[in-house]
Formats: structure tokens, sequence, C-alpha cells
């Protein structure tokens, strides 16, 4: 299996605007928007492999930076997350402990990083990122082929 220690990283435009809330107040002509800040917006996503933890790592990146945590979710997978903004900044899957043949690899981690990132949307770990939650599921649907590549 070839895999890169560091991918580049891969630019990702999700489109926010189906996120954006309208309402309007009934008899009036007042309209008020909650908009999705573009901090909670990931730019970039990349995947890679760390031999020495045998963990597929996915990445985002956005507009700023801040310290994060760690929030275990399974045996298999890790979500690292920002202390503040609860954003999501990494997805680490095990996959020693997936414990899959070299041909079946990427399909299984694929399949695991979607199943996670469902849940989280459904249990979100902070209920007012559900958003972001959402939108990095969608960064990563758009470029998946390219993101696991380093498993090829």
């Amino acid at each position: 299996m070839r895999c890169t220690p560091l991918s580049r990283w891969l630019q990702v435009k999700p489109d926010g605007e189906e996120f954006m809330k309208r309402l309007q107040t009934e008899g009036s002509k007042v309209k008020v928007e909650f908009l999705i800040s573009s901090y909670d917006i990931p730019e970039a996503v990349r995947g890679s492999y760390n031999k020495e933890k045998y963990r597929f790592v996915i990445e985002f990146k956005y507009i700023g930076d801040e310290p994060t945590k760690a929030e275990p979710q399974d045996n298999y997978v890790t979500f690292v997350i920002g202390k503040n903004s609860s954003r999501l900044y990494r997805i680490e899957i095990g996959v020693k402990a997936l414990r899959v043949e070299k041909v079946e690899l990427r399909m299984k981690i694929k399949d695991k990083g979607k199943k996670t990132l469902n849940n989280l949307i459904q249990k979100p770990i902070n209920r007012l990122r559900q958003d972001n939650y959402r939108l990095t599921q969608k960064a990563l649907s758009e470029i998946e082929d390219e993101l696991y590549s380093p498993l090829l």
C-alpha cells in the first residue's frame, strides 16, 4: 500500500447557502436571516495515513485557528474538535483496528468516515455546530475520490 505522510490540501467550496435560515414574522415585512459564519465553512481538506499510529487522518482547514481536543467516538474513530468552537478539525480512523485487507481498506475507511459523520450530525457534540458538521460532510463528498487517494 502506497501511503503519503502529508497529502496536499484540497480546496473545497461547499455551498453554505442551503444552510441559511430565513424567518418571516407573520403579518410583518420583517425578515430575519441566520447565516453560517465563514469561519464555520471548511476552506480545504486533506487525507493522510499515519504509519506510526496506523490511522487514516482527514483534516479540515478553516479561517483562523484554535486549540483542539480529542473526542473518541468508538474503537475506530476519534473526532478532533475546536475547544471553543466545536468545529470539526480532524477525523482519525484506526486502520489496524478495522482488520481489513489492503484491497478493502479504501472502501472500509470511506464507509466508516461517512457513517461517523452521519452519526455526528444526528447526535452532535455541540448542537449549535450541527450546520458546520453538515458542511464538512458536504465538503468531503465533493472531493472524496482525491481525498482517499493516499490509500491507493
